[in-house]
């Protein structure tokens, strides 16, 4: 028994021991112990490399440990073992799971690939991965796999117990990465003058080993392990290259960083190690769509070979575009102003009166620093030159002679500043500037002979758009172009010396009424002796020159001067310039002329002509210009007229004698006469002259009865006095009779119930202006031909109807028929009344017929009386907007009495326009279910209507009733087919009035209104000329309707047009498109279209009208559930043109299926006098319903 027990316990420790063994974990069992997949050259190398093979048989899960959901769904979940390996940059990648023997079935384990992951990773770092997890032997492909830390969870079944190992395949990556190496770089051959632009894609470049970085791209530069290489070469001549670049035009994410590394020599065919670094490394960071660029100015060398580097997070990915710029055309030449070379020495330039064009050439390159070539003042030593709020700091140097007076006009580029010195450069590097400008084009006019240079200037801003020509001019041309016109001009008249003026007339005094041109001159280059004082001179324009001519007049009278120049500004002087000139001794510029006096200020002669007093004597009238003006002339010319007042002398005045008669016959009018160079106020009767105007012409006329008379004035006022100023001034006065006084007036229109008295009356006219003793000598009403003009205004005729008994009686006014048939009529008729006028006799005292006025200041009054066989509608209209007016309902040529106690059925009531829908619409009394009788109307006036006339007109029709007057009387079309036939009606119905007519047939009349909730106020689109309601928060009518029912009632106004309108309801089922048309069936009165608008409901479209009134669900508001769908308003900017008769809209196809109910509302047309006749058409064109298969 104890032997028994003895093998038994040596059996049970060897096979614990053995079993102890066997059960020893595998050392990557925890994530923390994954073993490295170990790719040499640092992760650089490229090849297949093989794990240490691992046995599964114990291995096992941690706790908390993340499977993917392929290894549960397949079992292999059971068991893990762990793997990592690390990319630096991009690679192909395929990652095999092996078996060293085939024990174990092809589902026995699989792997999942965690990305830049810690221990225990879970799902969210699988995506990044970018391998596909793998539930079996087998493997995973990415062409391009990022750089960074990969750990791989080996997982297996329970009963997978043999040994396993993984294979790493590491390739170049397999998807096209442009110019990832420098052997395949991008060549961009000769980068020469302009900008070129490239565009490529970024996403899969990689590096070949870690000494490819740029640290300053910050902390984590090391993770910018993509970057593009790029070969070009410079042309024969470089002073800047531009490098630009940016993420492509609809790629902009913000994340475009790069480093950048550039190299002389062609990495194509050099190792990098034996290339030269010139600049590096440097950073940009483009945002939006701007680029962002390195520029290198004076840097690189011509006719060399450069490559860039550019470096990439290795994240990015996206399309890019790089853009160069290269700008250099030669050297320098003429940067050193004491050392010129013979091709900026232009020497003596050629001329010519038409101008003879010299050039010279240069640019300014990288030796044309001006801190390079000092030079005294000219060339600072600091480098800069400033003027005009611009620092250049580049130039080029010229000189030219030119032998005379030149006008020199220089050619340059407007984007280079220039300066102008006297003298030769060479000689004197302290040489003043005497002209700094900017413009590419400019003369400098009369420049004297001598030798000039000229400074070329760049500026080179960096700071801005460093490309742009205007920040840097840096390898601009600095061409000059010079053209010399030679200035060969007689100077004549510029008193030069003694005599040297235009003596117009040849000092023979001028005549009278003969107009004297000057002769021809022009202005020259040498300034000239100035009359003292003003010169016309501005801030502007500095007045050097002038231009002398004198002329002679023996009498008093006036002269006109005209026919200047456009340049020039002009004085007129009292004396002679010439000898006060030679007496002084001044002929040369910086002396002035004393002694003249200013006849005017300075004057423009073109296009206008001034005139002037003026005395015998002589005078100079002065052309004044500036060195702008060299070589233009001007060639005034003068008139003298002896024009004199006649009429000045109120002993003598104009005698019009006894106007009666021929003021019956028309207008009368004075002897015209001339406002002249003299002054004669007088004060009559206490009157001043009107606005102390001193110059007085004097008429006067008889009338030999009373008369209502009207004046007019040409040039200046008048004052009416009674009485005749020949018999002496102080018989005079100003009081006229019923007028008082009629004084400072243009023109005054008599009253025409006041006649003036018979007897004699003095017409004043008044002016002003110069004189012939100045101080003033020109302006105001001289040499202006005066009259007056007197007319009569006829009395007005006396009234016809304005007591009751002589009341207009028009007849029987009754309506139609008028046109059209029993189907379609119209029965209106218009009745014009009789033309009632208003005299200056008022109607008052109001007692005696008996009336009480509207209102109560209203003094005149006219009756008019009509009669009517049958009820009505009547509208009045033709009635001035001021006058007031009321209606009885009986005649008063019998029994006036009777407008003392009877109420008028319209009471006072002033009719107006009113503007609406961007026209007017003309107001009127309107009155619906006139009954038959004898009517009045009464309209008053008061004195503003005295010689005004009236005639009413009244219009008539019959009162149809209105059958869908309200949403709840609608006509119902019910469901309309959708076979694209025009339907008037419901299918089958018809009309029970006049089979005739279709069965949507119905009439707008007085009867007819409007709810204040309808809609059509507020829709998107305006409904065009429906009316208003004058009732604010009633209806548009009062309803009902009773007899006699005046429309404007009480409100004193025919303040707004009524809106009526009629129903319409309709249904469609299904998707097409709706065509609702409105036809105007009243004979005459087919246009204009009447407004209208479709609504949709919101109400069950399977509901029947009837159903829908039975259970009160009527959408007759917006509020209610009406939508607006279309109306057939063309109401645009300008205003109500008209309207669309048919208008239509369309149900999509992707709408459900289903039954729709829409509304039409038909309003009347403010302008449209009523009754009128209509009816409306649906048609509707449905599209039949495809069903979609496997939708």
């Amino acid at each position: 028994m104890r032997l028994l027990l003895n093998i038994t316990i040596l059996t049970f420790v060897i096979f614990a021991s053995f079993s102890f063994a066997k059960a020893q974990a595998p050392v990557n069992d925890n994530c923390n112990a994954a073993l490295d997949i170990n790719v040499p050259l640092d992760g650089f190398g490229m090849g297949i490399y093989c794990s240490d093979t691992v046995d599964l048989s114990n291995s096992t899960i941690q706790i908390g440990e993340y499977f993917h959901y392929v290894q549960i769904a397949a079992g292999t979940d059971k068991k893990s073992v762990w793997y990592k390996f690390h990319l630096p940059t991009a690679r192909s990648i395929n990652l095999e799971l092996l078996q060293p023997s085939n024990f174990l079935p092809e589902d026995a384990a699989g792997f999942t690939v965690y990305y830049n992951a810690s221990c225990l990773p879970n799902d969210s770092s699988i995506l990044g991965a970018k391998l596909t997890p793998v539930n079996k032997f087998g493997s995973s492909y990415n062409p391009c796999l990022l750089p960074g830390d990969y750990l791989v969870q080996v997982s297996a079944k329970a009963d997978a117990n043999d040994e396993i190992f993984l294979r790493l395949t590491v390739d170049e990556p397999m998807i096209l990465n442009d110019y990832d190496r420098p052997t395949n770089a991008q060549f961009l051959n000769v980068i020469s003058g302009g900008y070129h632009s490239y565009t490529f894609d970024v996403g899969c470049q990689t590096i070949e080993n870690a000494n490819e970085n740029c640290p300053s791209l910050g902390a984590n530069y090391q993770e910018y392990t993509q970057s593009t290489w790029h070969v070009f070469k410079t042309d024969n001549f470089i002073d800047m290259l531009r490098w630009e670049l940016r993420e492509a035009s609809g790629f902009y994410t913000g994340n475009l960083r790069v480093g950048y590394n550039l190299y002389k020599g062609d990495a194509r065919s050099t190792p990098i190690s034996s290339l030269i670094l010139v600049d590096g490394c440097g950073v940009l960071h483009p945002t939006g769509s701007q680029y962002a660029g390195k520029t290198w100015l004076c840097f690189l060398e011509p006719n060399s070979t450069y490559s860039l580097q550019v470096f990439y997070h290795k994240d990015y990915s996206n399309t890019i575009q790089f853009r160069w710029y290269e700008r250099g055309i030669g050297n320098s030449h003429s940067a050193d102003p004491s050392s010129l070379p013979p091709s900026a020495e232009m020497d003596t330039l050629p001329a010519s009166s038409t101008g003879i064009w010299s050039y010279a050439y240069d640019t300014l390159s990288c030796n044309a620093f001006i801190k390079d070539h000092p030079c005294g003042t000219v060339n600072p030593a600091s480098g800069t030159v400033s003027f005009g709020g611009s620092n250049y700091t580049s130039c080029a140097w010229y000189t030219f002679t030119i032998a005379d007076y030149s006008n020199v006009r220089f050619s340059t580029d407007s984007r280079l500043g220039k300066r102008l010195f006297a003298g030769n450069i060479k000689d004197d590097c302290s040489l003043t500037p005497f002209w700094e400008f900017t413009s590419g084009d400019i003369t400098y006019p009369c420049l004297p002979a001598g030798t000039y240079s000229v400074q070329i200037l760049g500026r080179m801003d960096t700071l801005n758009y460093i490309a742009s020509y205007s920040s840097n001019n840096l390898g601009m041309a600095a061409n000059l172009g010079i053209q010399v016109s030679s200035v060969d001009i007689e100077n004549n008249f510029q008193l030069t010396s003694s005599g040297e003026i235009d003596s117009l007339n040849n000092w023979m005094p001028l005549q009278d009424g003969v107009t004297v041109y000057a002769d021809t001159a022009y202005f020259g280059c040498p300034n000239t002796v100035l009359p003292a004082g003003t010169n016309c001179s501005t801030s502007s324009q500095k007045n050097t020159k002038a231009i002398y001519r004198e002329f002679v007049i023996d009498t008093l009278g006036m002269i006109t001067l005209g026919g200047g120049s456009y340049y020039c500004r002009y004085i007129l002087y009292k004396g002679d310039a010439s000898a006060l000139a030679t007496a002084q001794n001044k002929f040369t510029y910086g002396e002035t002329i004393d002694g003249l006096t200013a006849m005017s200020g300075c004057l423009s002669l073109y296009g206008n002509t001034y005139i002037f007093c003026v005395a015998p004597g002589i005078y100079t009238l002065v052309s004044f210009g500036d060195s702008t003006d060299v070589n233009r002339w001007d060639r005034p010319w003068v008139r003298f007229n002896k024009r004199y007042t006649q009429f000045y002398d109120p002993s003598s005045p104009n005698d019009m004698g006894d106007i009666t008669a021929s003021i019956l016959g028309g207008t009368v009018s004075g002897t015209p006469d001339y406002f002249s160079c003299i002054n004669n106020p007088l004060t009559i009767d206490g009157k001043a002259p009107c606005y102390t105007d001193a110059k007085q012409i004097y008429r006067q006329f008889y009338i030999s009865q009373p008369l209502t008379l009207n004046f007019s004035n040409s040039y200046g006022y008048f004052r009416l006095f009674k009485g005749k100023i020949s018999d002496g001034v102080n018989t005079l006065s100003s009081n006229i009779p019923g007028y008082g006084d009629i004084g400072c007036r243009s023109s005054y229109n008599g009253n025409v119930c006041i006649p003036f008295d018979t007897g004699w009356y003095t017409v004043v006219s008044y002016g002003y202006g110069g004189i012939y003793e100045g101080p003033s000598y020109s302006g105001g009403y001289i040499a202006n031909l005066n009259n007056i003009s007197i007319w009569r205004t006829t009395p007005p005729q006396d009234p016809k109807y304005n007591r009751p008994h002589k009341a207009y009686y028009a007849g029987i006014t009754d309506y139609g028929p008028n046109a059209g048939t029993s189907t379609y009529p119209n029965n209106s008729r218009t009745y014009n009344f009789g033309r009632e006028y208003f005299s200056c006799i008022p109607d008052t005292p109001f007692s005696s017929h008996p009336v009480v006025p509207c209102p109560s200041n209203y003094n005149r009054v006219s009756y008019f009386v009509f009669t009517i066989t049958k009820e009505s509608f009547a509208s009045i209209y033709n009635i001035p907007t001021s006058m007031v007016s009321r209606i009885y309902s009986f005649d008063v040529r019998s029994d006036s009495v009777l407008m003392m106690t009877e109420p008028p059925i319209q009471p006072c009531i002033e009719r107006r326009d009113y503007y609406h829908d961007n026209m007017w619409w003309t107001g009127k009394i309107d009155i619906c279910r006139l009954q038959p009788g004898s009517y009045t109307l009464v309209v008053f006036a008061n004195n503003s209507h005295i010689n005004t006339s009236l005639q009413p007109t009244i219009y008539v029709d019959s009162i149809p009733i209105s059958r869908f007057d309200n949403a709840a009387n609608a006509y119902d079309f019910d469901l309309v087919p959708g076979d694209s036939l025009v339907y008037y009606g419901k299918v089958g119905d018809v009309n029970p009035i006049d089979t005739a007519r279709h069965p949507s047939d119905d009439f707008i009349s007085c009867l007819t209104g409007a709810r204040q909730s309808d809609p059509g106020l507020s829709d998107p689109r305006h409904l065009c000329r429906k009316g208003l309601y004058p009732y604010p928060s009633n209806p548009s009518i009062l309803y009902p309707i009773t007899e006699n029912e005046t429309v404007y009632d009480t409100l004193g106004t025919t303040n707004r047009p009524v809106r009526r309108n009629l129903w319409y309801t309709f249904v469609v089922e299904g998707p097409g498109k709706v065509y609702v048309s409105v036809n105007n069936r009243t004979p005459g009165k087919s246009s204009p279209t009447l407004p209208f608008t479709i609504y949709k409901s919101d109400v069950d479209g399977e509901l029947s009208f009837s159903e829908i009134k039975a259970n009160g669900e009527i959408d007759s508001t917006l509020a209610s559930g009406l939508t607006y769908v279309n109306n057939n308003s063309t109401f645009g900017s300008y205003g109500c043109s008209g309207n669309s008769q048919t208008i239509s809209f369309s149900i999509n196809s992707c709408e459900p299926l289903a039954k729709r109910r829409y509304y039409v509302v038909v309003d009347v047309h403010a302008n449209m006098m009523i009754s009128n006749q209509l009816d409306v058409s649906v048609r509707f064109e449905g599209v039949p319903i495809i069903p979609l298969r496997y939708d």
